[in-house]
């Protein structure tokens, strides 16, 4: 407790001073207990320094990983992506994120709209692959979704899937690997799961 109040009066004293939101995602974040005091003072920290992306990546890593609220991780992560200097990874996190939890329509519209932010044609190029990945996952889930509508349940493998006649073929993959389907709840995936 003691060092959250050191720190909560840093940043009254200087909401622009960046060590004391750098100490607090170091120190007070890992505190058991500490999680929600930290995200109060990264939330200071990220409203007071509006042109430094760091405050919100703390918060999207903050809130996905120590708190499992994944909404609030895309949203801060996304904010940090919109700021000028912010790693590429903010913003694809913040979709992988989203297409993980079943909105992946809304990771496509975050990938395209990053997209069309950037000039660089190397990320471009690596954006492009994510938004196919994404679509991919898309294809496959709305025909999961006519595959259960029509034989309520879902499908037992991806090659079921296809041979039913509702998904023809699988979407190219454009990392040369294979859509990841798990049948008891029917989640899509373009990349391995880590357990």
């Amino acid at each position: 407790q003691a060092i959250y109040v050191l720190y909560k009066q840093s940043m009254v004293l200087d909401p622009l001073f960046y060590t004391t939101a750098y100490y607090t995602q170091g120190n007070l974040a890992w505190h058991q207990g500490m999680e929600r005091n930290a995200v109060e003072l990264l939330t200071k920290s990220a409203e007071s320094r509006d042109w430094d992306w760091n405050p919100h990546w703390f918060l999207g890593f903050d809130y996905v990983h120590l708190l499992n609220d994944k909404a609030k991780a895309v949203e801060h992560l996304l904010s940090a992506s919109y700021i000028e200097g912010a790693p590429l990874i903010s913003g694809i996190l913040a979709a992988r994120i989203e297409q993980g939890e079943g909105q992946t329509q809304n990771s496509i519209a975050m990938l395209e709209k990053m997209y069309h932010q950037t000039d660089n044609e190397t990320i471009k190029e690596k954006i492009k692959q994510r938004i196919q990945a994404h679509i991919g996952v898309y294809q496959i889930e709305q025909a999961i979704s006519a595959f259960a509508s029509q034989y309520n349940r879902y499908p037992y493998s991806l090659e079921e899937l296809s041979a039913s006649g509702i998904l023809a073929e699988m979407p190219d993959h454009p990392y040369d690997d294979k859509y990841y389907y798990d049948p008891q709840t029917g989640h899509v995936d373009y990349g391995q799961k880590k357990h």
